[in-house]
């Protein structure tokens, strides 16, 4: 058999009812993706049998989970308002995706004891086969903001165990065409209102999500979320007045903006506190890594995405 590396697509959608195919389609739900790794944990039982050629023997197998590591680029929906296409992965990773019409797409973090359960059925086709990853959640999400390239997303897409079927590639697969979002030195990026020289920083939701067996089946949940870092490296920093700056930061807002106006990014923190510095030497410089920790200040609003 012959394999393409082009075959590849995802369809993503909101589920109305947890663990229930919403059965995405390729002309409304098709997600635009840089690169999409499946891996399927599912393992046989083992069992004790005292015999001189085999110390243990395969019972059935017992199915586990499946992960789809995935990455995008984050880029508006096409329009002022219109939910971007990765906005399934977002409820997944337990994220509001809300439109103000005309206007922004704002994506917030959901925290609070009792909040709705968002979960996600994405299909993955590649190459003569289809993944259902149906109650999904995500396991990570983080986000990319590179000095010299196009900000990416990415996440780890996590489901309970189902058999991949053979499934012709999809015809009629319908994209919003939107351009990926540059960075660029004139992006205004602050400190509790202050300038610093920031070109190029990550962001990580610390959420983490897993499979966990039940009587009769199994279901995804997300389970923790660590405090949300920034992390800034020293190739974005450009004076000694800056590393100052952000290692002294107790209770700073945090706000980054990057490319142009009706597909632009902006990342803002209620409350960045100074969490750690790590030098380390590369060539002839000190490279120094500064993260930022993200606390709320009120309910679910440790940060913010706006796409406007």
């Amino acid at each position: 058999m012959t394999v393409s590396a082009l075959n590849k697509a995802l369809l993503g959608k909101i589920e109305t009812t947890p663990g229930t195919d919403a059965v995405p389609v390729v002309g409304t739900d098709a997600i635009r993706i840089i690169t999409a790794t499946p891996n399927l944990d599912a393992s046989p039982l083992e069992y004790d049998a005292i015999k001189q050629t085999h110390g243990k023997l395969v019972g059935p197998l017992d199915e586990r989970a499946m992960t789809l590591e995935v990455e995008f680029y984050m880029r508006a929906g096409g329009g002022l308002g219109v939910l971007p296409d990765f906005t399934p992965i977002m409820h997944a990773a337990s994220h509001t995706v809300t439109s103000n019409a005309g206007v922004s797409v704002a994506i917030n973090p959901i925290t609070a004891l009792g909040a709705v359960r968002h979960t996600s059925s994405f299909y993955y086709f590649e190459d003569g086969l289809r993944y259902n990853f149906i109650g999904a959640v995500c396991s990570a999400f983080s986000v990319d903001y590179p000095l010299d390239g196009l900000i990416r997303g990415k996440a780890t897409i996590v489901a309970p165990f189902l058999a991949p079927t053979a499934v012709a590639f999809p015809a009629g697969l319908v994209y919003q065409t939107s351009d990926p979002i540059h960075p660029k030195p004139a992006d205004v990026i602050t400190d509790a209102g202050i300038a610093i020289r920031v070109g190029t920083f990550s962001f990580d939701s610390g959420i983490a999500g897993a499979v966990r067996r039940l009587i009769g089946g199994a279901e995804a949940n997300v389970n923790t979320r660590d405090r949300s870092k920034i992390s800034i490296s020293k190739d974005s920093l450009g004076t000694v007045g800056d590393v100052t700056r952000l290692t002294s930061v107790t209770a700073g807002a945090f706000s980054a903006v990057t490319g142009n106006p009706g597909n632009r990014l902006g990342l803002t923190a209620a409350k960045a506190y100074y969490g750690t510095l790590k030098s380390e030497a590369q060539d002839t410089l000190m490279m120094r890594t500064i993260d930022l920790l993200l606390a709320e200040t009120n309910g679910d609003d440790a940060y913010q995405f706006l796409i406007d």
